[in-house]
C-alpha cells in the first residue's frame, strides 16, 4: 500500500506534539514524501509543504497541535485547492494523495535548502507582513520560481513544470 510520508523539521514536530515514538521508521517512495516546515507569515504560524522530487509547494495558514488529528484533510484540501488554481485537475490529485499516512523526520538537506529559499521568498512576495497575504497567489508565484536540486547541477526548473511533466504526461493528458 502506498502512502504519503511527510517529513516535518523538528519546529513542525513540536507544533504537533509528535515525540520519536510517533515517527515511521521507513523509506517511502520520492513521489510520495512531502516535506513540512513552519514559519510565521503576517504573524501567524503558518505550514509550508514541499514535495520532495518536483519542489512543489503550497502554504496552509495555521499550525497547532489540534491539527495533527486532522492532518491528512488539511493537506489534502490545500493540495487540491493548489493544484486546482495551477490548471491541474482531479486525476492529478488522485495521483498524489493517499489517504494514508506517516511522520517522520526529514533526510534531504536539498529539499530544506529549497524550502528555506520559498520561505525568504514568501517573505519578498508579502509586501504588508501585517496584513494576510493572498496565499494563492503566493503559491503560484513559489511554484513558477526557478529552482535547483531537481536536474542537473547548475540547472534551473520551475516547480510547476516538473510536477506537469511527473503527473500528467502526454499518455494521460
Amino acid at each position: 500500500m502506498s502512502m504519503i510520508v511527510f517529513r516535518c523539521t523538528a519546529k513542525v514536530r513540536k507544533v504537533l506534539g509528535l515525540s520519536d515514538r510517533d515517527l515511521y521508521q521507513g523509506e517511502g517512495a520520492d513521489m510520495n514524501q512531502w516535506f513540512v516546515d513552519v514559519a510565521a507569515l503576517a504573524r501567524r504560524r503558518c505550514l509550508l509543504f514541499t514535495h520532495k522530487p518536483t519542489r512543489y509547494s503550497f502554504w496552509v495558514a495555521r499550525a497547532r497541535k489540534a491539527d495533527r488529528e486532522v492532518f491528512g484533510d488539511l493537506f489534502g484540501q490545500h493540495l487540491l485547492r493548489t493544484l486546482a488554481n495551477d490548471g491541474f485537475d482531479q486525476r492529478a490529485f488522485e495521483r498524489m494523495f493517499r489517504e494514508e499516512f506517516r511522520f517522520a523526520k526529514t533526510d534531504d538537506r536539498s529539499v530544506l535548502g529549497s524550502m528555506n529559499e520559498h520561505i525568504l521568498n514568501t517573505r519578498w512576495y508579502v509586501q504588508n507582513p501585517d496584513r494576510w497575504p493572498d496565499i494563492a497567489a503566493v503559491n503560484a508565484q513559489l511554484n513558477r520560481t526557478p529552482m535547483g536540486g531537481m536536474a542537473g547541477p547548475g540547472q534551473l526548473e520551475f516547480p510547476v513544470e516538473v510536477l506537469q511533466t511527473i503527473i500528467q504526461p502526454a499518455a494521460f493528458a
